[in-house]
């Protein structure tokens, strides 16, 4: 295991080297075989949401589940473990969960920590209620989803970003795709907003509260077979080559044609494999992209 796969939440939301110590955040890590997979927010209700997050495969996952998700509304985080996060707010990645969060009354302002710091306050919007994902661990293909919650610690938007080269990548061919599909398509996730940046790609989704268990495993990359059906249907919608683009023109053209089997085939394997969280799938497809 890899120091950014261990602590992948230092890397996500702490300072860079030369940069002044971040805010420190008091969450909770749940581990699956010894290995990080959901960091949950301390507040009970906002960390029974992220739950939503994690796509249970087994019988025996999605017991346990249910059993955490019991606990945890009791306030009771069997589990999990405490841990301090540190969050930057010279981070781009940051700055850019925290625009997603702006005008909340909740939350931890940087200028609080900072002046208890001894060091010099800040301007900056509170840090949004928040709890991460961690996808496959199995190559340098991983990456994160972040809920994030707005002031009455209701999720409201998530956003999917990695941290190798080839995460990046892929999370830049899933962004061009949002963009690409025809407007109002139903059942497409809205494009919040984007992050783009030589160190960081991602881009932010509305968060609907709607369960679609199939194309949350396929998000979490957690199964070969899912795994590959993703990262093949990725590579020939994020290309520009003939793939891509007949494989673009042939969903439009059945959507045009209002043919609801070929329009349903073509949009729901199209997002499964880009891997769109569940919660994004309101059903509606309104809004900007």
């Amino acid at each position: 295991m890899t120091p950014s796969t261990e602590s992948f939440w230092a890397v996500l939301l702490g300072p860079s080297e030369g940069q002044a110590p971040g805010l420190r955040l008091h969450m909770r890590l749940l581990r699956k075989r010894g290995r990080p997979l959901l960091l949950l927010p301390c507040h009970a209700g906002a960390a029974v949401a992220c739950l939503d997050l994690y796509p249970a495969q087994s019988g025996r996952a999605r017991m346990v589940r249910a059993l955490l998700r019991a606990l945890l509304k009791m306030g009771l985080p069997f589990g999990t473990e405490k841990i301090e996060a540190s969050v930057s707010a010279e981070s781009p990645f940051v700055k850019f969960l925290c625009s997603l969060g702006r005008g909340l009354d909740s939350g931890t302002r940087f200028r609080d920590e900072a002046a208890a710091a001894q060091a010099p306050a800040t301007t900056w919007p509170r840090v949004p209620t928040l709890g991460i994902l961690a996808g496959n661990p199995a190559n340098d293909t991983q990456r994160f989803l972040v809920l994030i919650f707005d002031a009455q610690q209701k999720p409201i938007a998530v956003v999917k970003t990695g941290l190798s080269e080839r995460a990046r990548e892929l999370v830049r061919k899933e962004s061009s795709f949002l963009v690409s599909v025809p407007a109002n398509m139903p059942g497409v996730p809205e494009r919040l907003a984007a992050l783009e940046t030589t160190q960081r790609w991602g881009f932010a989704l509305r968060w609907s509260g709607s369960r679609n268990t199939s194309l949350a495993k396929v998000m979490a990359g957690r199964g070969g077979k899912n795994r590959n059906l993703r990262d093949a249907g990725l590579a020939a919608i994020g290309s520009r080559g003939s793939a891509g683009r007949t494989l673009a023109r042939g969903g439009r053209e059945a959507w045009r044609s209002n043919s609801l089997r070929c329009h349903s085939a073509w949009r729901f394997r199209a997002l499964e494999h880009q891997g769109f969280p569940p919660g994004a799938m309101d059903g509606s497809g309104l809004g900007a992209r």
